[in-house]
């Protein structure tokens, strides 16, 4: 473990198994350090959000994160008021210019068996179906994703972390991330193994497996994957 990560203090949730574990921040921290990463999109947004900030702050570090999930989680609030924020109501963005972050709401939305293979196979989105607020916390959703706009992603990103929504409809994140990754872009992919996302991935995008981590003494669920695109 490198010095820069010894003074880090991790938030709460990264030792829960709700949030992304300490294990998987401190790749994070290690890919940071090269200074190659300079474009950070995050699908799911949370503990994981908070860390980023709060380590980017400390050492004044040049990278940009744009995180998408369909609430704001609470412990960016301190970090978003320290920093300042506007509001883009129009967009439904949240934007602090100030540390390069923004945070775009997006509601959850649904597809159907054929519309979900059809948007792996390529085709258009369809509009499927705004996901009931009871159903937030499936975590076994199925074909849910993020309610991407067509202009929401935007260039080429140097990190993508997914770690959003539940279920078997992350991997939607892929198709979005078709042209909007280039050779060394590293995809980390939590509890990858739950459903085939590095399958998924691979149909999609060409990359190769970094690593590919359980950790059941942590949380008999939990694992992680890094990618990296070739």
């Amino acid at each position: 473990m490198s010095v820069i990560v010894n003074k880090l203090m991790f938030p709460p949730a990264c030792f829960t198994g709700m949030g992304l574990c300490h294990n998987v921040l401190r790749d994070i921290v290690g890919y940071l350090q090269t200074g190659n990463i300079k474009k950070i999109v995050e699908f799911g947004s949370g503990s994981s959000t908070e860390f980023l900030l709060t380590f980017k702050e400390m050492y004044n570090l040049e990278f940009s994160v744009e995180s998408y999930d369909h609430m704001l989680f609470e412990g960016l609030m301190p970090i978003l008021e320290r920093n300042g924020s506007t509001l883009d109501i129009a967009n439904h963005n949240i934007i602090s210019n100030s540390i390069n972050f923004v945070f775009k709401d997006r509601h959850l939305v649904q597809y159907t068996d054929e519309e979900y293979s059809q948007i792996m196979n390529g085709s258009d989105f369809p509009q499927g179906e705004t996901l009931v607020e009871k159903e937030h916390d499936n975590f076994r959703s199925k074909n849910v994703f993020y309610n991407i706009k067509k202009d929401d992603l935007d260039g080429y990103y140097d990190m993508v972390i997914l770690d959003g929504p539940n279920g078997n409809g992350r991997s939607i994140a892929f198709r979005h991330l078709v042209d909007k990754v280039r050779p060394g872009t590293k995809i980390i992919v939590d509890d990858y193994h739950h459903y085939p996302f590095i399958e998924d991935c691979k149909k999609l995008l060409n990359v190769n497996i970094i690593k590919q981590i359980n950790l059941p003494d942590f949380h008999r669920l939990h694992g992680y994957a890094i990618l990296e695109v070739v």
